[in-house]
């Protein structure tokens, strides 16, 4: 993801980190929320938990749960773990998301997710990452979701190969973004940076190899 404003230092004090449990609630909904529930019975977030695509159920390539392996120096390191941090306590759906689809974080020169690889990795530039701790933890969740769409069609469709369509270009960008704003919203990121997100799309990275990208 690319953010368009000029960069600034923003750190988020967080609270201690908590346990993700999943949450069934007393009528009938699921929540993932930090230990112990609020409402409701509390359990172990499964392998399965982690919310279905648009066209069938959830295939994650990994167990979840646990922070994706973190490649890059000290002070990326250190703000992909913030972001991470952010997502765990205060957006817990996408952070299952993250966990079951992203298996490292690299520093790049430029950001996009290799879904394919063997362990599917999110190249993640120092523009992005450094912008912001929230812009930061939207653009993982931005590319985890790509992660899951290529996941999911290969777990739904074991024997043939993932059309690109699936999850890049426009329309996968389009859900991508959609589940961004989404986390965005739910983990308070600043509203000039929901807005950005919101207006940016306008296909000119879904299609775009990533040694092009400026960001």
């Amino acid at each position: 993801m690319k953010p368009v404003f000029a960069l600034a230092g923003c750190l988020i004090a967080l609270p201690a980190l908590a346990q993700i449990v999943r949450c069934d609630l007393p009528d009938g909904r699921v929540a993932y929320q930090a230990s112990p529930c609020d409402t409701g019975k509390a359990s172990p977030v499964r392998h399965a938990d982690a919310p279905a695509s648009d066209d069938g159920p959830a295939f994650p390539p990994l167990a979840g749960g646990k922070d994706p392996l973190i490649v890059g120096d000290a002070q990326f390191q250190a703000r992909v773990r913030e972001a991470l941090a952010l997502l765990k306590t205060r957006d817990a759906r996408t952070y299952v998301v993250v966990t079951g689809y992203v298996g490292k974080i690299e520093q790049a020169a430029h950001s996009g997710m290799d879904a394919t690889a063997e362990i599917p990795t999110f190249n993640m530039s120092d523009a992005t990452a450094m912008y912001s701790v929230t812009w930061a933890a939207a653009s993982i969740a931005h590319d985890a979701y790509h992660s899951k769409l290529y996941h999911d069609h290969k777990g739904a469709h074991p024997n043939s190969r993932v059309p690109d369509n699936i999850w890049t270009g426009n329309i996968a960008e389009s859900k991508c973004i959609q589940f961004q704003i989404a986390s965005m919203r739910r983990f308070n990121a600043p509203q000039n940076e929901i807005d950005n997100t919101a207006a940016q799309f306008q296909g000119y990275y879904a299609n775009q190899p990533l040694s092009k990208r400026k960001h």
